[in-house]
């Protein structure tokens, strides 16, 4: 019994093995003959062709009434259209042909795939770029480099880069908008612009007296002295009503005490008097045993230079606003001037009752032309300045201004390229704050020491004993001190 179970066995065995091997080669023999053909084929349950291009399969699916058979040879390919056949050229590895009324385009490489309407096509993908239809217009539309995506109204559009630059309609205004840095946001009504800088300078709207853009120039020196006892932050009483701010040239000693001898020495605890003075080496020593002494010295470590004359007025200035702010009228004066103390005293209490505020008085000079000789002493570059004509400007070695005025001057000079000459240099801050200059005659840019009884101040003595002798000689007879 047992022995015939295992002859059954072993024979079944025997069969399943030879039927598992009769259709492994069946089924190869059927991979070997469907592999050898080229030629496309169609299946009546899901209709499609194959393409078979350098042995990479394209699937195209085809209406059940149309047989398709395309075979790729020597870069031609038959198409097969109800019984008819035409040669199609293939151009760039691109395969094109319409079924259904439906454009068809095969490519293996460098195509993208985009719908036109109810069809779909392949483009070729030329130097990064594509073209799309936009309703009946097309564009490029770039992929990369030197190209910026504007919007316009619904459309986008290419925009030509040139300078870094594109110029953008904001309403009925145009703003140059850069691509890379050096830029500023300006507020366009209610959309903002880049706007890029050039020549260090940039053109912003002007509004309440204000220019905002990007910060050009930082002004930071340390102090080496500073006064005392002149101001309440620096141990007065009181903020002084008339401050005095001379700027004198760093060897100058002899000008400063003869000044401290004579108009600027008064009892009158609402004046007081401080010197603007650069860095010398070799006057170290001095200016440490004056600053001890007189406790009246401003000084930041740049080198005392005539063309660094606008640093010593950005330097008073800065002084002023941060440790003097209380003060009602400052007068900046150069060191070989005679100044008229009481005259300048009675007129300002009267603009103070009037209530004038924003106050810039000095004399004035209109229409006046750049220096273009470079062997000139106030020689201005065209890289300086431009025009041919300069800004209205006051004589910057005797001016009037209030604190309010100074602090929108230094809100700009961040703003602006330094210029030696400095009463230029404010010149051109005040056009661009709006800042109106009053002229005064009675700022006398001659000497007149014999007029001084209707002159605020008066320019030019030979020397620091002329000053002492012409003070004894009229601020009597004058009336000059208060």
């Amino acid at each position: 019994m047992w022995k015939k179970l295992r002859i059954l066995s072993m024979t079944i065995f025997k069969t399943i093995t030879v039927l598992f091997i009769v259709c492994c080669l069946a089924n190869l023999s059927s991979n070997s003959s469907q592999q050898s053909t080229l030629v496309i084929t169609s299946d009546d349950k899901k209709p499609y062709t194959r393409v078979y291009i350098d042995k990479s399969t394209v699937s195209h699916m085809v209406s059940p009434k149309i047989t398709d058979s395309v075979v790729v040879k020597n870069n031609t390919t038959t198409v097969v259209i109800k019984n008819k056949t035409t040669k199609v050229q293939v151009k760039n590895n691109t395969l094109k042909f319409i079924v259904d009324n439906t454009t068809r385009v095969f490519d293996l490489d460098n195509t993208v795939k985009v719908p036109l309407k109810n069809k779909t096509t392949k483009v070729p993908v030329k130097d990064n770029t594509v073209k799309i239809p936009v309703k009946t217009k097309t564009t490029n539309v770039p992929v990369k480099d030197n190209t910026v995506k504007v919007p316009v109204k619904t459309k986008t559009t290419n925009v030509p880069v040139k300078d870094n630059t594109v110029k953008v309609p904001v309403k009925t205004k145009t703003a140059n908008v850069p691509v890379k840095d050096n830029t500023v946001k300006v507020p366009v009504k209610t959309k903002t612009a880049k706007v890029p800088v050039k020549d260090n300078t940039v053109k912003v709207p002007v509004k309440d007296n204000t220019v905002r853009s990007t910060q050009i120039y930082e002004y930071s020196f340390p102090y080496l002295h500073v006064p005392v006892n002149v101001c309440k932050s620096n141990g007065a009483k009181s903020d002084p009503f008339l401050l005095f701010v001379v700027k004198s040239d760093v060897n100058h000693i002899a000008h400063r005490i003869a000044i401290r001898n004579t108009w600027g020495n008064t009892s009158n605890p609402g004046i007081k008097l401080v010197f603007l003075v650069g860095y010398s080496p070799l006057m170290k020593e001095f200016i440490q045993m004056e600053s001890d002494t007189y406790k009246d010295i401003i000084q930041q470590n740049f080198l005392d230079d005539y063309h660094n004359n606008t640093l010593k007025t950005i330097m008073g200035f800065t002084w002023v606003a941060t440790h003097c702010s209380g003060a009602k009228y400052i007068f900046f004066v150069d060191d070989d001037y005679i100044v008229n103390t009481k005259y300048i005293w009675n007129h300002l209490h009267t603009l103070s009752i009037a209530g004038k505020r924003g106050v810039f008085l000095g004399y004035v000079w209109k229409n006046a032309k750049p220096h273009r000789n470079a062997n000139s002493k106030w020689f201005i570059s065209k890289d300086d300045f431009k025009d041919d004509v300069l800004p209205p400007y006051a004589g910057g070695g005797s001016l009037v201004l209030t604190v309010d005025t100074i602090n929108k001057l230094l809100s700009q000079f961040k703003f602006m390229k330094p210029m030696f000459i400095d009463d230029v240099y404010l010149g051109i801050a005040c056009k661009k704050l709006k800042i109106s200059l009053i002229h005064e005659s009675r700022f006398s840019v001659r000497y007149q020491p014999d007029k001084m009884n209707h002159l605020f101040s008066s320019h030019g003595f030979r020397s620091p004993m002329q000053l002492i002798e012409d003070w004894k000689k009229f601020h009597i007879k004058y009336d000059m001190v208060i």
